[in-house]
Order: structure tokens, then C-alpha cells, then sequence
């Protein structure tokens, strides 16, 4: 039987494409297809023009790429490539999803995992990092560990693993953003903060405290690498129950976070609630607000920012990053891009450094195959 897949991305477009393959794929779409002449006669790599349908009248460009494969190109969107899907499952062919047909397209196991993820990397420099995934750089990476192990050569393989595994906190954010949570105390200049790395008005910003009460989020990205924004509520002690409600949510935000940016206003002398926030955020990053205005002495160290001239903002987000990602990959450098990965390379890393030369191979053995 053979089988139709949506190849090109769901939405607005102006073109559309869809993959039938398997024995007797021109024949189904030559059930469907009007052409000049009969579509088996036409030989491979032809294009051709034809209108799909009997009464639809859809114009389709067809490419024969194969024996047993064609190419439908139609109008983008949703409705003419839906059209299509649906005389082709009526005329016996299996519809398959485009995770599926793009799994079958790769050999290599890590490869089409990396294919898989590409179309939900979030900015240009992560896709050009799973671009070098796809084009084997993982691959090779765990291909030479193998033989490391296997030769007995444990302190480079542990070395290289140890590398490995740094990169994979990069890696494991190249589709999901890093969660970068602003705490503070309330009017500390959070929501202006978090509008300012925006570049845009996100949240309401007004001089009474406790102005912000719920999560307010937007993604956006720093250096290249995606970030998720939360401004939370200024933490007290307050009685009003929303409020109260608000600042619990900032609490359990605080304790999700990739990174938290504790925000002081920096026109104040540095408060003992303060101490206690930065003890209770595992990765955070002091910055000093409201630079612009007059600073009393003896801040903690942290980054001087003003939300209003800009000032110490380019410094702000160049110390996030270097929280969040502390070594950057090189270009068409291995990165292990999930949490399966990582896990399975920890363990190699255990076994390597504990003489189970065997367990670490089963291990590497396994990524191999993305198991």
C-alpha cells in the first residue's frame, strides 16, 4: 500500500507539497490526476502540470521522483493539501505523519531524531546547531568514544564525555526555551526589566507596589539562544488573597527556573528579604535596577541596569547567557540534544570511570541507535 505524507509545514503558504511513495504510488495518483498523457508514461525526474480531481479542479505540479514515489505540489494552506490527503486515503493510500515519513528519509537513528527536531528550533543559531546534528556531528562524536572505550583509552573517553555533557544543557534547549524567571521585592523594577529586554510594553508598569500579580511571560531571545521571560510578583508578606496568590505562583516559578534574575532597586539599601531570595534560587544573577537614579553605596555584586536609558542592558544579557549556556558548542561541534541523550551519556561517563569498559560500550551502543 503505498503511503501520502504532508511534507512541507502546516499553515499559511503559498505552495504545499505531498509525498506519495510505495508500489503503485502513480497509479493512485493517476486515478486522481488529469495530465496530457498517461502519468506512467512520463519518465523520471519529469515535472509536469496537471489538475487534480474531476470536479475540485485543483492545479497540481507533479514531479516523478521515483518509480515509486511522486511529488504533488499544490496551493498552500490548509484546504487544497487537506483535498489532496483525503482523495488519496479514498483512492487506498495509507496518510502518514511528517515525523514518520521524515524518520524513514534517514539511516542513521540520531539523524533523523535531529531532523525531527529542526522544525521546532526556535532561533537561527540553534537550527544551525541541529544542521550540524543532521549532518552526523553527534554520530561521529559517539562513533569515536566507541573506539575510545574499546581501546582501553578511558581518561580521553571520560574527558570528551565530560565535554559532551556540558553542551548538552545547551542542547536540551535548542526547542524548548530556557525559563529565565525576574524575582524581587515589590517596585523593584521588574516588569520594567522585563519590558526593556522585550523591547516592547509586555507588562503593566506603575509606581505602587504589588502592581503585577500574575505571571506575566513572553519569549523572546538572547545571543541567539530562546528564552522564556516571567515577570513574577514582588514577594512580601501581604493579607489581600490574590496577592497572596501571586506571590505563590512567583515562589514555584522561582523554583522551575533555568535562571533567576533578582532584581533590586538599586536606590535602596539592600534589604535582609533579599538574602533569602537569592538562597532560595539554585542559579540566579543579581541586577541592580534604576541605575539611572542615584545609588546608595555597599550593593552586592551584580549588574547595574536602567530600564528607561538602556544602560547595562547589553551586559545584563550577556551574563544570562553566560549562566545559562557556560560553554558555548562550536561550530559543527557534537551536542547531545535531549534528555535520553544525556542521561544515557551520564551513565557512560559512571561506567568508564569505574573500569565497566563493557556497560559503557552497551551504553554508547545504544545512543547509537537513540535508544
Amino acid at each position: 500500500m503505498p503511503r501520502a505524507a504532508l511534507i512541507t509545514p502546516l499553515g499559511r503558504s503559498a505552495i504545499a507539497c505531498i509525498a506519495v511513495e510505495g508500489k503503485g504510488a502513480r497509479q493512485v495518483v493517476a486515478s486522481e490526476l488529469i495530465t496530457r498523457r498517461r502519468l506512467e508514461s512520463y519518465p523520471e525526474g519529469t515535472l509536469a502540470l496537471g489538475r487534480w480531481g474531476h470536479t475540485e479542479g485543483e492545479e497540481v505540479v507533479v514531479r516523478i521522483a521515483g518509480d515509486d514515489r511522486v511529488e504533488l505540489c499544490c496551493h498552500g494552506g490548509t484546504a487544497a493539501p487537506s483535498l489532496l490527503l483525503q482523495r488519496l486515503a479514498a483512492a487506498g493510500c495509507e496518510i502518514e505523519p511528517w515525523q514518520a515519513w521524515l524518520a524513514r528519509q534517514y539511516t542513521n537513528p540520531l539523524q533523523a531524531a535531529a531532523a525531527a527536531m529542526l522544525p521546532h528550533a526556535r532561533t537561527l543559531r540553534t537550527a544551525s546547531i541541529l544542521l550540524d546534528q543532521l549532518a552526523g556531528a553527534l554520530t561521529r562524536e559517539v562513533q569515536e568514544l566507541y573506539g575510545l572505550v574499546a581501546a582501553g583509552a578511558a581518561a580521553e573517553a571520560a574527558s570528551r564525555l565530560r565535554t559532551l555533557l556540558v553542551r548538552s544543557r545547551a542542547g536540551r534547549h535548542l526547542d524548548v526555551p530556557f525559563l529565565v524567571v525576574l524575582v524581587g521585592l515589590p517596585n523593584a523594577g521588574k516588569s520594567s526589566l522585563l519590558n526593556a529586554l522585550l523591547g516592547y510594553p509586555r507588562a503593566l508598569v506603575h509606581a505602587e507596589a504589588g502592581t503585577t500579580r500574575d505571571l506575566v511571560a513572553a519569549e523572546t531571545a538572547l545571543s541567539g539562544w530562546p528564552v522564556r521571560l516571567v515577570d513574577t510578583a514582588g514577594i512580601r508578606g501581604s493579607s489581600d488573597p490574590i496577592e497572596a496568590a501571586g506571590i505563590e505562583l512567583a515562589r514555584q516559578a522561582q523554583g522551575k527556573a533555568d535562571l533567576c534574575l533578582l532584581v533590586h532597586d538599586a536606590t535602596r539599601a539592600w534589604q535582609p528579604a533579599e538574602d533569602v531570595l537569592l538562597s532560595q534560587s539554585g542559579c540566579s544573577l543579581v541586577v541592580h535596577a534604576k541605575c539611572d537614579l542615584a545609588v546608595p553605596p555597599e550593593q552586592p555584586q551584580g549588574v547595574a541596569v536602567s530600564s528607561v536609558t538602556g544602560a547595562g542592558l547589553a551586559e545584563l544579557i550577556e551574563a544570562a547567557v553566560r549562566c545559562l549556556v557556560p560553554e558555548s558548542p562550536p561550530g559543527g561541534g557534537a551536542v547531545p540534544f535531549t534528555e535520553a541523550h544525556a542521561a544515557r551519556l551520564e551513565r557512560t561517563l559512571q561506567h568508564v570511570e569505574a573500569g565497566r569498559h563493557a556497560a559503557a560500550l552497551e551504553e554508547l551502543n545504544l545512543l547509537r541507535h537513540n535508544q
